[in-house]
Order: structure tokens, then C-alpha cells, then sequence
């Protein structure tokens, strides 16, 4: 029964995850001014951050407790790659922040490209962790 509880959990953040990733974020760049979008999802992202953190560590915890170790060491990774993702977009916002002081620094873009890319493939890795969990729910 525990487990159907984590199970529940990874679920939910599956789906809030595919609906920022493919509606909430492609929505704010049509509707939204370039030089505005980066302050929405600015505010947007530290909260998806830290639900996924919550999401992340409570199913760990009860798959860890449910001894269903698989789906509590995918939790775990994508617990730590959430952790990840706060920590890169604290970064990306120091480093916007010097582009705007200094817009011709082509290192400071490079690295900021990186740092969104980097970003993307966390959330990318909470996803395929939340659908390995899922998909172990049936085997």
C-alpha cells in the first residue's frame, strides 16, 4: 500500500513535469516578451525545483521503507539531479545577470548556453527516471 503512494507521487510529478516542459514553458516564449519570459520562468522554475526535490525524496523514502530498492534508487537520482537544477539555475541567474552588464562577452553567452543545456538534461533525467519508476509498476 505504501508503495502505491510513491508510485502516486512519481505519477504526479510526471505529469507536472510534461505539462511545464511541453505546455507552461513553450507558452511563455510565444506569449510573453523575449526581455520578460527569462523573470516568468525565473519565478517559476525555483518552485518546480524544489516540488520536484519534495516529490522526489518522500517516494524515496517510501520505497526505501517498501524495500522496493529500484524505485527508491530512482528516486534518488532524480532527487539529486533536481538538487542539480536549483543549483545550475542559481547559476544561469548570475551569469544572465553579467550578460546584461555586459552583452558583448561572448564567453559569458557560451556559458550560459551551457549552463540552460546542462539544465535541460537534468529535467530531462528527472523524466526518465519518473518513467523508469512507472514502467517498473508493471513488471
Amino acid at each position: 500500500m505504501w508503495a502505491d503512494i510513491g508510485y502516486m507521487l512519481i505519477a504526479g510529478w510526471l505529469s507536472i513535469s510534461l505539462f511545464y516542459t511541453a505546455v507552461i514553458t513553450p507558452s511563455a516564449f510565444k506569449g510573453i516578451p523575449s526581455d520578460k519570459v527569462g523573470d516568468f520562468l525565473g519565478l517559476v522554475f525555483p518552485k518546480y525545483y524544489k516540488w520536484g526535490m519534495v516529490f522526489f525524496l518522500v517516494s524515496f523514502a517510501i520505497f526505501l521503507f517498501s524495500r522496493e530498492y529500484i524505485q527508491s534508487f530512482l528516486s534518488f537520482i532524480g532527487f539529486l539531479f533536481m538538487i542539480f537544477a536549483e543549483i545550475l539555475r542559481i547559476r544561469i541567474r548570475k551569469t544572465r545577470m553579467q550578460l546584461r552588464e555586459n552583452p558583448a562577452d561572448t564567453e559569458l553567452k557560451r556559458l550560459f548556453v551551457d549552463l540552460h543545456r546542462f539544465s535541460a538534461y537534468c529535467n530531462f533525467t528527472s523524466l526518465t527516471a519518473s518513467v523508469l519508476i512507472i514502467v517498473l509498476k508493471w513488471f
